[in-house]
């Protein structure tokens, strides 16, 4: 955490970054065949702070379905879904990220039908 890639290098195909340590001062190369870059570590959630509760790090707090809390509570706040980075599920990952988005939609999904038809975004609620 206290290392920054100041330079990719290679033409065709990466073969090595410069990484400067920022307490050191000091500067390495590291030969690499790869790299993820990184988008955004800082979650932008303070105009839902409000709404819904939030960790320490400004995650949306939320529950296996992808329900989320009322502020400071752990009551469920009905109808507000979250997931992806903005939550507070581990591993930043798109895949993750991608899959929870589509268990938050299942989850708005049966929560719009609830009272207006027997239909779940379930299959194997649909057996029984």
């Amino acid at each position: 955490m206290d290392s920054v890639v100041t330079e990719i290098k290679g033409m065709e195909r990466i073969k090595s970054v410069m990484v400067k340590n920022l307490k050191k001062n000091s500067i390495k190369e590291l030969e690499i065949e790869g790299i993820f870059i990184e988008i955004c570590l800082e979650v932008k959630t303070d105009f839902i702070k409000d709404l819904v509760k939030l960790d320490e790090n400004g995650h949306i707090v939320i529950n296996c379905k992808c329900e989320t809390y009322h502020p400071n509570t752990d009551k469920i706040h009905p109808g507000i879904f979250a997931s992806g980075d903005v939550a507070d599920t581990p591993f930043k990952q798109i895949v993750i990220s991608a899959g929870e988005g589509c268990k938050a939609a299942l989850q708005a999904y049966n929560y719009l039908h609830a009272d207006k038809s027997k239909v779940v975004a379930d299959w194997v609620s649909r057996r029984k």
